[in-house]
């Protein structure tokens, strides 16, 4: 199925690990001004056409270091229920010590979902050469 990115990097706030469905734009605008707290000037809100889309989000929480990131690969619906797959790569080499929280987030054609989401998520770690 075919999907576009609205952000793919790290929030500014910590956010809870998990994959979410954003269905309105009121929701979107939230998470989005959580995400984006610290950062000057505040990036403007990634526009969802709220008519024939919906968000798509994975975060995996709060990570010990930089070079954390999570990308999501793959949607499906099968039978009202949105399938995913995703790739987590972490970082296993020379890293800055600060707290990262990685996040994608998509917009995805707007599809008849039930609440149950399933994931399926790649880890891999990355070394220095």
């Amino acid at each position: 199925m075919p999907f576009r990115t609205l952000f793919h990097g790290d929030t500014a706030s910590s956010t809870t690990a998990g994959l979410f469905l954003i269905r309105t734009e009121d929701e979107w605008v939230r998470e989005w001004e959580a995400w984006m707290r610290a950062r000057r000037p505040t990036p403007a809100v990634p526009a969802v056409d709220w008519e024939a889309e919906l968000v798509v989000v994975l975060t995996v929480g709060t990570r010990p270091a930089s070079g954390y990131q999570v990308t999501i690969e793959q949607l499906a619906v099968r039978d009202h229920q949105l399938h995913v797959s995703a790739w987590e790569d972490r970082n296993g080499g020379a890293a800055l010590d600060v707290i990262t929280h990685p996040v994608h987030a998509v917009a995805m054609p707007l599809h008849d979902l039930g609440d149950d989401l399933y994931l399926v998520q790649r880890i891999t770690t990355s070394k220095d050469d």
